[in-house]
């Protein structure tokens, strides 16, 4: 599918360029799921921006179910990934500033208006992000993101004399990252210059090219944030990370190579190095319960060769031995059987 650009119109008055460019990149997104995204940017204080959406090659057709805005860009392309198809939208847009959001989670209506403020006033950074809370069919969390995560925030971080919730990451908070994880992108206001001169969250690692680009970028971003829950993301069955086999994978390749890289202290190569081999165990437990018996042995070897010997991998080293396929599917379901009891049960 070739490329294809609708309503190019910004929105604006006259000829004036939009402050901020909202980009939403979707592949088969759920309909329901992006019109309220959209209803969240629309029901913004901070009224000067467009909105770009990638269509990322999707089969479902939801584009014929959008609204129709004059701020409202559409990119039609082949599938390229998530983090291609936001560099497509940002070499398109016209604005200052990039907002991200996915194509299910909410903004507060005071996300733009907060953000935009804290980059207006401190021009040196290249992007900020914000605290949020987590929600699903049962509700909002009770404790923000940043609060369960991202506790060591004060001592990571530099406060910003003109506003008490604004901070910027300190250099040394690459641990503080790689423990807490907490840069939702959706919650990330950048500048259009620094992202296409630092080739922002530009990463082979989907999912987690986010993270990745961030272990091998951080320590030469300056990054600021607003210690203030301004997004809501959404969980559910078909959130892009809900598929396990590529997610470990890609934290084993993440981990073993910023290991190498010159800038990562001592400390933080132990963690990288934990993080790998606890993937690796992860996805050949995954292997043994999808009989996958030969996959399963390749990776606890590995495991073994790095010096990981443990109780644990040898008993599951054994039972890809001993257990046959059709007692590892009656196994598996046993285990489902166990967890739907678990959850009815409310354990």
């Amino acid at each position: 599918m070739p490329d294809m650009l609708r309503n190019t119109s910004n929105g604006n008055h006259g000829d004036s360029m939009p402050k901020v460019s909202v980009i939403i990149p979707a592949f088969n997104p759920d309909i329901g799921y992006l019109l309220e995204t959209l209803e969240s940017v629309w029901e913004q204080t901070f009224r000067n921006f467009e909105v770009i959406i990638v269509d990322d090659g999707s089969t479902n057709g939801f584009v014929k179910d959008l609204p129709r805005k004059s701020n409202l860009k559409i990119i039609q392309q082949e599938n390229k990934g998530q983090p291609r198809a936001r560099r497509v939208a940002v070499e398109a847009s016209s604005g200052e500033y990039i907002a991200l959001v996915d194509a299910d989670d909410l903004w507060l209506p005071e996300k733009l208006t907060s953000q935009v403020a804290f980059l207006d006033a401190e021009p040196d950074l290249d992007f900020i992000f914000t605290d949020f809370f987590n929600f699903d069919s049962k509700g909002i969390s009770d404790s923000s993101y940043f609060a369960d995560r991202f506790t060591s925030r004060k001592s990571h971080s530099i406060p910003v004399s003109t506003n008490r919730k604004w901070y910027r990451l300190s250099r040394d908070a690459l641990g503080s990252y790689l423990d807490g994880n907490y840069i939702l992108q959706s919650t990330i206001l950048a500048r259009r210059k620094s992202w296409l001169q630092k080739n922002m969250f530009l990463s082979p690692c989907i999912p987690r090219e986010g993270y990745e680009y961030l272990v091998r970028s951080m320590h030469r971003l300056s990054i600021g944030f607003i210690d203030e829950p301004l997004v809501n993301r959404r969980l559910h069955d078909s959130n892009i990370s809900t598929n396990q086999e590529t997610f470990l994978l890609n934290t084993i390749h993440i981990g073993e190579k910023a290991q190498k890289y010159p800038w990562v202290g001592d400390e933080n190569k132990h963690w990288l190095k934990n993080s790998a081999n606890k993937a690796r165990f992860s996805l050949a437990r995954d292997y043994f319960f999808r009989s996958n018996h030969a996959k399963a042995r390749e990776h606890l070897r590995h495991l073994w060769k790095e010096e990981q010997a443990s109780w644990r991998i040898f008993v599951l080293y054994m039972f890809t031995l001993l257990f046959p396929g059709k007692m590892i599917s009656l196994a598996r379901t046993l285990k489902r059987l166990i967890i739907h009891q678990k959850d009815k049960l409310g354990v």
